[in-house]
Protein backbone atom coordinates (compact mmCIF):
# COMPACT_ATOMS: atom_id res chain seq x y z
CA UNK A 1 0.00 0.00 0.00
CA UNK A 2 1.32 3.48 -0.92
CA UNK A 3 3.44 4.76 -3.48
CA UNK A 4 7.35 3.83 -3.28
CA UNK A 5 7.55 2.44 0.11
CA UNK A 6 5.48 5.24 1.49
CA UNK A 7 2.72 3.00 3.33
CA UNK A 8 0.47 5.65 5.87
CA UNK A 9 0.47 4.51 9.86
CA UNK A 10 -2.58 1.81 10.79
CA UNK A 11 -3.43 3.87 12.97
CA UNK A 12 -4.19 7.10 10.69
CA UNK A 13 -6.25 4.66 8.08
CA UNK A 14 -8.07 3.44 11.31
CA UNK A 15 -9.08 6.94 12.12
CA UNK A 16 -9.63 7.65 8.39
CA UNK A 17 -12.43 5.14 8.49
CA UNK A 18 -14.70 6.26 11.69
CA UNK A 19 -17.47 8.93 10.41
CA UNK A 20 -17.80 10.82 12.99
CA UNK A 21 -20.80 12.93 11.78
CA UNK A 22 -22.77 9.61 12.17
CA UNK A 23 -21.06 7.39 14.03
CA UNK A 24 -22.58 4.27 12.44
CA UNK A 25 -19.80 2.21 12.99
CA UNK A 26 -16.09 2.19 12.79
CA UNK A 27 -15.80 1.62 9.04
CA UNK A 28 -17.49 3.93 7.02
CA UNK A 29 -16.56 1.97 3.95
CA UNK A 30 -19.27 -1.00 5.10
CA UNK A 31 -21.90 1.34 3.65
CA UNK A 32 -20.53 3.97 1.73
CA UNK A 33 -22.03 4.06 -1.45
CA UNK A 34 -20.18 6.03 -4.35
CA UNK A 35 -22.22 9.00 -5.49
CA UNK A 36 -23.54 9.62 -8.90
CA UNK A 37 -21.44 12.58 -10.04
CA UNK A 38 -22.44 15.30 -13.10
CA UNK A 39 -19.47 16.99 -14.55
CA UNK A 40 -19.68 21.28 -15.11
CA UNK A 41 -18.25 21.75 -18.38
CA UNK A 42 -14.23 22.90 -17.41
CA UNK A 43 -12.75 24.75 -20.18
CA UNK A 44 -10.24 22.07 -21.35
CA UNK A 45 -11.49 18.99 -19.17
CA UNK A 46 -14.85 18.05 -20.71
CA UNK A 47 -16.71 14.82 -19.81
CA UNK A 48 -19.68 13.37 -21.20
CA UNK A 49 -22.19 11.86 -18.88
CA UNK A 50 -22.33 11.08 -15.20
CA UNK A 51 -20.08 9.46 -13.36
CA UNK A 52 -21.07 6.53 -11.77
CA UNK A 53 -18.06 4.96 -10.35
CA UNK A 54 -14.89 5.41 -8.47
CA UNK A 55 -12.95 3.99 -11.46
CA UNK A 56 -14.43 6.91 -13.77
CA UNK A 57 -13.36 9.19 -11.16
CA UNK A 58 -9.86 8.42 -10.75
CA UNK A 59 -9.55 7.65 -14.91
CA UNK A 60 -10.86 12.02 -14.61
CA UNK A 61 -8.52 12.76 -11.32
CA UNK A 62 -5.74 11.14 -13.28
CA UNK A 63 -6.07 13.66 -16.30
CA UNK A 64 -7.14 16.66 -14.56
CA UNK A 65 -4.59 18.80 -12.19
CA UNK A 66 -7.23 20.25 -10.23
CA UNK A 67 -10.82 19.37 -9.22
CA UNK A 68 -13.30 20.40 -6.81
CA UNK A 69 -16.13 18.38 -5.44
CA UNK A 70 -19.21 20.53 -5.19
CA UNK A 71 -22.26 19.58 -2.85
CA UNK A 72 -24.78 20.63 -0.57
CA UNK A 73 -23.49 20.75 3.21
CA UNK A 74 -23.01 17.24 4.89
CA UNK A 75 -23.95 15.90 1.54
CA UNK A 76 -21.03 13.51 1.63
CA UNK A 77 -17.86 15.45 0.20
CA UNK A 78 -15.95 14.66 3.40
CA UNK A 79 -16.70 11.55 3.14
CA UNK A 80 -16.03 11.56 -0.58
CA UNK A 81 -12.20 12.74 0.09
CA UNK A 82 -11.82 9.60 2.73
CA UNK A 83 -12.77 7.40 0.38
CA UNK A 84 -10.68 8.49 -2.79
CA UNK A 85 -7.71 8.68 -0.53
CA UNK A 86 -8.31 5.06 0.72
CA UNK A 87 -8.81 4.20 -3.38
CA UNK A 88 -5.62 6.12 -4.51
CA UNK A 89 -2.73 5.49 -1.53
CA UNK A 90 -2.40 2.35 -3.82
CA UNK A 91 -0.47 4.03 -6.75
CA UNK A 92 0.14 7.60 -5.01
CA UNK A 93 1.34 9.57 -2.06
CA UNK A 94 -1.65 11.32 -0.78
CA UNK A 95 -2.23 13.53 1.63
CA UNK A 96 -5.51 14.44 3.55
CA UNK A 97 -5.36 17.65 5.12
CA UNK A 98 -8.55 19.96 7.05
CA UNK A 99 -8.57 23.48 7.97
CA UNK A 100 -6.54 22.41 11.46
CA UNK A 101 -4.01 21.65 9.63
CA UNK A 102 -3.83 24.82 7.05
CA UNK A 103 -4.27 27.41 9.30
CA UNK A 104 -2.17 29.83 10.35
CA UNK A 105 0.75 27.97 8.84
CA UNK A 106 3.58 27.94 5.97
CA UNK A 107 2.73 26.04 3.08
CA UNK A 108 6.08 24.05 3.60
CA UNK A 109 4.72 23.24 7.15
CA UNK A 110 1.79 22.38 6.08
CA UNK A 111 3.00 19.54 3.82
CA UNK A 112 5.44 18.35 6.33
CA UNK A 113 2.90 18.22 9.68
CA UNK A 114 -0.09 16.72 7.63
CA UNK A 115 2.96 13.86 5.83
CA UNK A 116 4.21 13.03 9.44
CA UNK A 117 0.74 12.82 10.54
CA UNK A 118 -0.40 10.04 7.57
CA UNK A 119 3.20 8.65 7.15
CA UNK A 120 5.07 8.89 10.65
CA UNK A 121 7.99 11.15 11.35
CA UNK A 122 10.59 9.20 9.87
CA UNK A 123 12.96 12.12 8.09
CA UNK A 124 14.30 9.57 5.67
CA UNK A 125 10.70 8.74 4.57
CA UNK A 126 10.00 12.65 4.20
CA UNK A 127 13.14 12.97 2.66
CA UNK A 128 11.78 9.81 0.18
CA UNK A 129 8.61 12.12 -0.07
CA UNK A 130 9.99 15.19 -1.19
CA UNK A 131 12.37 13.03 -3.82
CA UNK A 132 8.87 11.78 -5.23
CA UNK A 133 8.07 13.12 -8.90
CA UNK A 134 5.38 15.02 -8.35
CA UNK A 135 2.85 12.88 -11.16
CA UNK A 136 2.88 10.66 -7.81
CA UNK A 137 1.43 13.13 -5.41
CA UNK A 138 -1.93 13.66 -4.68
CA UNK A 139 -3.36 16.36 -1.93
CA UNK A 140 -6.67 16.41 -0.57
CA UNK A 141 -7.81 19.25 1.13
CA UNK A 142 -11.38 18.89 3.21
CA UNK A 143 -13.61 22.00 4.22
CA UNK A 144 -11.87 24.69 1.86
CA UNK A 145 -15.22 26.98 1.99
CA UNK A 146 -13.41 27.61 5.24
CA UNK A 147 -10.63 29.39 3.95
CA UNK A 148 -10.78 32.95 2.12
CA UNK A 149 -11.29 32.62 -1.28
CA UNK A 150 -7.79 34.67 -1.88
CA UNK A 151 -5.70 32.36 0.51
CA UNK A 152 -7.22 29.64 -1.18
CA UNK A 153 -6.21 30.49 -4.61
CA UNK A 154 -2.80 31.20 -2.89
CA UNK A 155 -2.70 27.82 -1.27
CA UNK A 156 -4.03 26.08 -4.45
CA UNK A 157 -1.38 27.78 -6.43
CA UNK A 158 1.65 27.04 -4.00
CA UNK A 159 0.65 23.74 -3.76
CA UNK A 160 0.72 23.29 -7.82
CA UNK A 161 4.68 22.73 -7.18
CA UNK A 162 4.03 20.22 -5.53
CA UNK A 163 1.06 17.79 -6.20
CA UNK A 164 0.23 16.87 -9.84
CA UNK A 165 -3.34 17.00 -9.03
CA UNK A 166 -5.01 18.77 -6.13
CA UNK A 167 -8.79 17.74 -5.01
CA UNK A 168 -11.33 19.93 -2.54
CA UNK A 169 -14.62 20.42 -2.16
CA UNK A 170 -16.96 23.31 -2.44
CA UNK A 171 -20.10 24.62 -1.43
CA UNK A 172 -21.17 26.53 -4.20
CA UNK A 173 -21.11 26.17 -7.83
CA UNK A 174 -17.98 26.80 -9.35
CA UNK A 175 -16.49 27.10 -13.13
CA UNK A 176 -14.71 24.04 -13.17
CA UNK A 177 -15.22 20.61 -10.76
CA UNK A 178 -17.75 18.42 -10.09
CA UNK A 179 -21.26 18.22 -8.57
CA UNK A 180 -22.92 15.45 -6.67
CA UNK A 181 -26.65 14.97 -8.06
CA UNK A 182 -29.15 13.93 -5.13
CA UNK A 183 -30.21 10.53 -5.65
Amino acid sequence: MGSAELTPKANYIKNILVESKVNVCSDFTKYFIFPTLQPIESGEYNIDGELESEEELIKIIESTPQIMIIGDHNSGKSTLLRHLFLQLINNYTVLLCEIPDISGKKQHNIIKEVFTNIYGSDPAAYHLFEQQEISKKIILIDDTNEIEPEHLAKLLSGLQAHFSHIITPELEHRKSGYVERKR
